[in-house]
C-alpha cells in the first residue's frame, strides 16, 4: 500500500490472503524481475506463525492450505505462479541463506520513516518530532479494516510534536475517509496544537493547467470556479471521444508512441470475484452493451503492476488502482453511476449503478453525500493525465453536456481572440 513500510505489507499481505497472523525473522536474498520498461523488486521473509484463523477474504483467495517442502519439490512447475523464485526460495532455505532482518531494516523509529498510517495508534504520545501525511484525506475512521485505533487522524497528531497533513477534500472517495480540512483542524484544536494553514495555489499535474482542472470541478458541479477561460491546449490535450472503441484507439496510439498512457473508469460495474474465475483479470466485467466494448477490471493477482507492465495495458484501472498515480495521458470511462439531469441541470450519482460497496455505504438514503464522492472519484480520475485526457460518457446527457461544456470553452477563446485581433487593428 501507498506508504507502508514493506515489512508491515508482507505482514498485512500474508493476513489477508491467508488468515494467519505472522512475526517476521529471517530475509531472503533480493529477486531483481526485469520488464521491458522497469525492475520489479521482490522480497520474501522467513516468519513464525503467530496466530491462524480462518478470515481471509473468500471472494479474492480459492484456498490456504499448508506444503511441505518436499511436497512443493514434487508438485509441477504449471503449479506456480513463478517457479523459478520458488526453487531458489527452497534452495535458500535448505542452505540457510538467509539475513538478520537488522541487516535489512532499520529499528524502531526508523523502521517508520516510510510507513502507513494503521501503526501510529500503538506509539507512545509524541515519539515522532515530525510525521508528515501525504494523502491525508484518505487518512481512516474506527472500523476501517485492519485498523485498530479509533481516528487516523487523532493517532498523527498525538503521536508527533509537528505534523504536515497534504490535504484536498475533493480527493474524499468514501465515506471512512476522513481527513477533511475541518475534522483535522477540530482534532488539533482539541489535543492543544496551533495550527498553520498554507495553501498551495500552483500544482503541476495536468501540465499545470489549473484551467483544467478548474473547468472539471466546474463542470461536474463539484464548486463553481467560474473558470470559462479554458487552458493552453498546445500544453494540455482534451478531448471527448463518441465511443469507448474510439477511447481506447486513442489511448492505445500514445502508448505506440512512447508515451504512458492507461484507461481507467469509475465504479460503476461489478467486479467478479477470485473464486469465481476472475484472480487474474480472465473476466471482462467492465461491458458497455450497446457499443459491444468490454474489458477486464485490472488484475487482482498483481494490481501493483498495472501501471507499468504493457500486458496489462488492455485492463481498466479503478479509483482505488490509479489515485496517487499519473500518466502521460489518461482514458477516462464515465460510467452510468454518474448522469446529468437535462431537467434540472444537474450532476448526480447512481446509488443502484456504483458498485463500491464500501464507497456506498450508508449512502442509500443520502443522494448528495454519496454524488459528491462519485464526482470526487471522477475529478481524480480526469487528473491523472499528465499531457492530456479523453474521455466518454455512457451516460448521453452527461455526454452531451460535457460536449456542450467543451465547446463554449472554445466559442469563448475564439470570442476573445476575434476581440483582441479586433482591438490590435
Amino acid at each position: 500500500e501507498p506508504n507502508e513500510a514493506i515489512y508491515d505489507g508482507a505482514k498485512r499481505e500474508t493476513y489477508e490472503e491467508t488468515g494467519c497472523t505472522v512475526e517476521l525473522k529471517k530475509a531472503f536474498p533480493v529477486f531483481l524481475k526485469n520488464t521491458n520498461d522497469s525492475k520489479i523488486v521482490m522480497m520474501h521473509f522467513l516468519s513464525d506463525l503467530v496466530n491462524e484463523e480462518n478470515s481471509y477474504d473468500k471472494d479474492e483467495i480459492l484456498e490456504t492450505k499448508w506444503i511441505s517442502i518436499d511436497e512443493i519439490k514434487n508438485m509441477d512447475e504449471k503449479e506456480f505462479r513463478s517457479s523459478a523464485v520458488v526453487k531458489q526460495i527452497i534452495n535458500d532455505i535448505e542452505k540457510q541463506n538467509l539475513y538478520d532482518l537488522d541487516i535489512v531494516k532499520a529499528k524502531n523509529r526508523l523502521m517508520k520513516i516510510f510507513s502507513g498510517s494503521t501503526k501510529f495508534c500503538e506509539v507512545s504520545p509524541l515519539s515522532y518530532d515530525v510525521l508528515i501525511v501525504d494523502e491525508a484525506h484518505r487518512l481512516k475512521a474506527k472500523g476501517t479494516y485492519m485498523y485498530k485505533g479509533d481516528s487516523q487522524v487523532e493517532d498523527v497528531i498525538k503521536a508527533s510534536r509537528v505534523n504536515v497533513f497534504f490535504i484536498d477534500d475533493e480527493q474524499r472517495i468514501r465515506p471512512n475517509d476522513e481527513g477533511s480540512m475541518d475534522y483535522v483542524e477540530s482534532v488539533a484544536k482539541k489535543n492543544h496544537s496551533e495550527v498553520i494553514k498554507v495553501e498551495l495555489k500552483a500544482q503541476f499535474r495536468c501540465s499545470g493547467a489549473d484551467g483544467f482542472v478548474n473547468w472539471v470541478e466546474h463542470t461536474l458541479q463539484i464548486r463553481d470556479t467560474a473558470n470559462f477561460d479554458g487552458w493552453d491546449k498546445e500544453s494540455f490535450e482534451f478531448k471527448i471521444m463518441d465511443s469507448p472503441q474510439d477511447l481506447e484507439k486513442y489511448i492505445q496510439r500514445k502508448r505506440i508512441n512512447g508515451y504512458t498512457a492507461r484507461i481507467v473508469a469509475g465504479f460503476a460495474w461489478p467486479w467478479t470475484a477470485a473464486k469465481d474465475g476472475n484472480p487474474d483479470a480472465e473476466i471482462a466485467d467492465v461491458k458497455i452493451a450497446e457499443y459491444g466494448y468490454a474489458r477486464p477490471w485490472n488484475s487482482r493477482h498483481d494490481q501493483y503492476t498495472w501501471a507499468i507492465d504493457e500486458s496489462k495495458s488492455h485492463q481498466i484501472g479503478c479509483i482505488h488502482t490509479s489515485q496517487g498515480l499519473e500518466f502521460d495521458y489518461v482514458g477516462v470511462i464515465l460510467g452510468r453511476d454518474i448522469y446529468y439531469d437535462p431537467d434540472t441541470h444537474t450532476v448526480n450519482g447512481d446509488y443502484e449503478n456504483y458498485y463500491d460497496k464500501t464507497g456506498k455505504s450508508g449512502l442509500r438514503n443520502k443522494p448528495d453525500e454519496l454524488t459528491q464522492y462519485i464526482k470526487n472519484i471522477y475529478r481524480v480520475l480526469m487528473t491523472r493525465g499528465i499531457k492530456g485526457c479523453t474521455i466518454f460518457c455512457c451516460d448521453k446527457n452527461l455526454q452531451a453536456y460535457m460536449k456542450n461544456r467543451s465547446n463554449l470553452i472554445e466559442s469563448k477563446k475564439l470570442q476573445l481572440s476575434t476581440h483582441q485581433d479586433h482591438r490590435a487593428s
